[in-house]
């Protein structure tokens, strides 16, 4: 590399070609075109090495850091699914929280409740999702609880009874892949009845609906690109209910920090989802299928 004196000294060498071949413009006009050659140059060499009327040195700017690459951990999408859930404009009826006191049933702050958004409708990708229910009661010996998907016509698809025992919590009831899976575009209705007692009449029962629908070749791809936290955030920003609930208390379970926390309050707090009450109760592994 050449250093300071080299520089100045090209420099003075510059100015003073520049300066001669003024005076040839004067004094004789044939050699016009070589001169003007001449100053094109000089103006491309000027260019080049970034001279002015002080010498200039050569300088190393750094690369910013969004140009390096980034490790997954790093890329890392923030979760905020207060604003990323956008669940779809589309609801069906039914009761997502159970009545008041039962007979046989403790009395409860909080009554049984199926996680759905309040529309009472929750989009899946999913040919066999996983649905979530809130139990209340503390109960010493086991009681029945019993699960049962419909389709839109009240034709029965799926039954089946656990047992839960224990303290209150957040359950799951995954839908067995020997079950038919969801079709494309069709609702189904499911439905969480808890025993207290053995009269069917008296036991608190709650209900959501699901609707299966078909990811964009897009989300697919994205998907498949992304790490288990983002997948997260593009179920939300799809309006895929199930999917988002289930993969984030999944990971809650796995691999627990106070960020997911944080996101499961901003998902049960969504201005279309309501359930601020269940966002401090713990996931529960309570039931057995009896089927």
């Amino acid at each position: 590399m050449m250093g300071k004196y080299d520089w100045d000294g090209r420099y003075s060498n510059l100015i003073g070609m520049l300066q001669q071949h003024r005076i040839y413009l004067g004094i004789n006009p044939t050699r016009n075109f070589q001169v003007a050659t001449m100053f094109v140059e000089v103006a491309l060499i000027l260019t080049v090495l970034g001279l002015s009327g002080s010498p200039t040195k050569l300088q190393a700017h750094p690369v910013s850091p969004k140009m390096l690459a980034k490790t997954p951990t790093e890329r890392s999408l923030p979760i905020n699914l207060s604003v990323q859930f956008q669940p779809p404009n589309d609801g069906a009826p039914g009761p997502r929280k159970g009545g008041g006191t039962r007979p046989g049933c403790p009395a409860v702050n909080q009554p049984l409740t199926a996680l759905v958004p309040t529309t009472n409708l929750g989009w899946t990708t999913a040919a066999h999702p996983t649905f979530w229910v809130y139990i209340p009661y503390q109960v010493a010996s086991s009681r029945p609880v019993e699960f049962i998907l419909r389709d839109a016509n009240q034709n029965q698809i799926y039954k089946s009874t656990f047992q839960f025992t224990g303290q209150p919590g957040i359950a799951s009831f995954p839908l067995p892949e020997t079950v038919s899976p969801l079709e494309v575009g069709k609702k189904y209705r499911w439905s969480v009845s808890f025993f207290c007692t053995n009269n069917r009449d008296e036991a608190p029962a709650v209900s959501g609906w699901v609707k299966r629908v078909t990811p964009s070749a897009a989300a697919v791809s994205q998907l498949q690109a992304v790490t288990a936290r983002e997948r997260i955030v593009v179920y939300a920003e799809n309006g895929w209910w199930y999917d988002t609930l289930t993969a984030l208390a999944e990971l809650r379970q796995t691999a627990p920090d106070a960020s997911l926390d944080a996101a499961w309050a901003d998902l049960l707090r969504h201005r279309g989802v309501r359930l601020d009450e269940l966002v401090s109760q713990p996931l529960v592994r309570c039931c057995t299928s009896q089927q």
